[in-house]
């Protein structure tokens, strides 16, 4: 194998490879689009090094990295331990439940909440865009929010995608 092939087939494939990353990781934010770029690539040198990509198109190749990256995230990166509220955490037998506050949780995830919407109002936002994030703020669906704006729930969902990268890629200016 030489590396001038791999230099054929990442030429053929990186910029669909790196919409492909964004698109897969679009919900977890524990990795960045880049180390998981770069998963893909080991991927594909491996298969190279063992000459299972020679005969292949840049269709199958892409998939073959899609159903990659959909395992290592779920296979490696993201297992959760559960603990039960009765489990004792600590050598005196303090249980979960003895340090933890209903009160308290719901009250910090309000907060942050509220944290997040600010960061999102904050986002260089159209007005159909505003509009639709209140609607939405204010839990109307999406069918209910495309009736109300004359407009398709398709739309709705499309100016909701574009409200979460906006606001991903930090799109907001402070005032």
């Amino acid at each position: 194998m030489a590396q001038n092939d791999f230099q054929i087939i990442l030429e053929q494939i990186k910029e669909p490879l790196k919409m492909m990353v964004k698109r897969v990781n679009g919900h977890h934010q524990e990795l960045d689009d880049d180390d998981l770029f770069q998963e893909a690539l080991l991927h594909l040198w491996q298969r190279l090094a063992k000459g299972e990509l020679f005969d292949k198109n840049k269709s199958y190749i892409l998939k073959s990295c899609f159903f990659y990256l959909k395992n290592y995230l779920r296979n490696k990166c993201f297992s959760y331990k559960l603990t039960s509220l009765e489990t004792p955490i600590d050598e005196n037998g303090t249980r979960l439940q003895d340090v933890l506050s209903i009160e308290d949780a719901y009250e910090l995830r309000s907060f942050e909440k509220n944290i997040l919407i600010e960061d999102i109002r904050k986002c260089k936002l159209t007005s159909r865009e505003n509009d639709v994030l209140e609607f939405f703020l204010k839990g109307l669906t999406t069918r209910e929010i495309a009736a109300i704006l004359n407009i398709s729930h398709v739309r709705v969902v499309k100016l909701i995608s574009k409200i979460k990268e906006k606001y991903k890629k930090g799109g907001y200016q402070k005032e």
